[in-house]
């Protein structure tokens, strides 16, 4: 009886060992096919993740936005301290019940009678879009922020943006133009915030949310640093790009030349390298170019292509004129100015063909 007992206990053993195997192998094989959640595709870098408030409502706006956030191929909204963190927790704090003129609970209601679920008719999806644009906006150029998140100096004239009110009256009282202006529909058509102490990095991935953006005037800031955003090249109806006079570096990014609308190019007075890329000869529409006072070093004939026939001015630190008598980087047979020297007393002349014996430096 004794060994009798012994070999069913065996037995047993081992179909309990094979169950829980086969058991722990599923879970396993499921882990490896699931499609990973937004906490574990966070972008593999050291920062410090807070965990995100548990409240219905913070829940339903991150759910409203997901689309959006997905298009920006980044988490950055997950990581406290960011302009998209804190842009998201403003909004958050602002959506529901605040202001009469944008509710999310009455938004709700309508998403679910229509959609049958958590998305947003088209206008309101925009409305929420562009608000959490003009936040990021915001935050990334506010400069230095207090433990309480208020701005330690902030912009010279905060143009009254992320208040309770609607984002097409986020201008300035002092200086007419400066802020925000949209179109009939309510839709951002211009921003214009030239020369107001901004202060830091320009969103890399959010501004493309701004589809009907026409106008984009943050020149003369000094301190707007770091590289040209290229989801900039996504905004297609884009007709005035001006950043010139800031502190931006890197080069000039090849999506640009998706810009087909754009007329005035301003980058003057920054740190860019590089050559310009060869697809800027897509921006057919272009008729004024400020390009000097950078450190660029080539590609500065793709602006001169048959395909663009508009170009009535354009300034750029340019190879060969005939007074003075020169060096400059860039050779450009289409700019009708050429500049050079210390960018505190740049000299710039017409390009003039070099001719006779002076031009012999010249290679044209």
């Amino acid at each position: 009886l004794t060994k009798l007992m012994s070999y069913f206990g065996a037995i047993l053993g081992v179909v309990i060992c094979v169950v829980v195997g086969a058991v722990l192998g599923s879970e396993m094989e499921d882990d490896r096919g699931r499609e990973p959640d937004v906490s574990e595709r966070v972008e593999s870098s050291p920062p410090t993740f807070s965990p995100l408030p548990l409240s219905d409502e913070y829940s339903l706006l991150i759910r409203l936005l997901e689309p959006f956030l997905q298009s920006t191929g980044s988490n950055a909204q997950r990581i406290k301290g960011t302009p998209q963190h804190l842009a998201l927790d403003w909004l958050n704090a602002t959506s529901w019940g605040t202001v009469d003129h944008f509710d999310l609970s009455e938004w709700m209601d309508v998403a679910v009678e229509e959609k049958g679920g958590s998305v947003l008719p088209p206008e309101e999806e925009e409305r929420l879009i562009q608000r959490y644009t003009l936040a990021v906006l915001y935050y990334s150029t506010v400069g230095e922020l207090n433990d309480a998140g208020k701005p330690v100096i902030g912009w010279m004239d905060d143009a009254n943006f992320v208040t309770d009110s609607h984002e097409c009256e986020w201008s300035s009282s002092d200086t007419p133009g400066l802020g925000v202006t949209c179109d009939d529909d309510q839709r951002v058509s211009v921003i214009d915030l030239n020369n107001n102490s901004l202060s830091g990095v320009l969103p890399p991935r959010e501004l493309h949310g701004l589809t009907y953006l026409t106008k984009l005037d943050l020149s003369h800031n000094l301190n707007i640093k770091g590289p040209l955003p290229k989801t900039l090249g996504r905004l297609s109806n884009l007709q005035l790009l001006l950043l010139g006079h800031n502190s931006l570096t890197g080069t000039i990014p090849a999506e640009y030349g998706s810009l087909v609308k754009l007329k005035e190019f301003s980058l003057v007075g920054n740190g860019l390298s590089g050559s310009v890329p060869s697809e800027v000869s897509n921006m057919k529409s272009l008729t004024n170019i400020w390009l000097n006072q950078n450190q660029l070093t080539g590609g500065m004939n793709n602006f001169c292509q048959d395909d663009i026939k508009g170009i009535v001015l354009f300034y750029s630190d340019c190879f060969c004129r005939t007074f003075p008598r020169q060096y400059a980087e860039v050779e450009c047979s289409c700019c009708s100015i050429c500049c050079g020297g210390d960018p505190q007393e740049e000299k710039c002349y017409p390009n003039v063909p070099c001719t006779g014996e002076d031009c012999s430096y010249c290679s044209r």
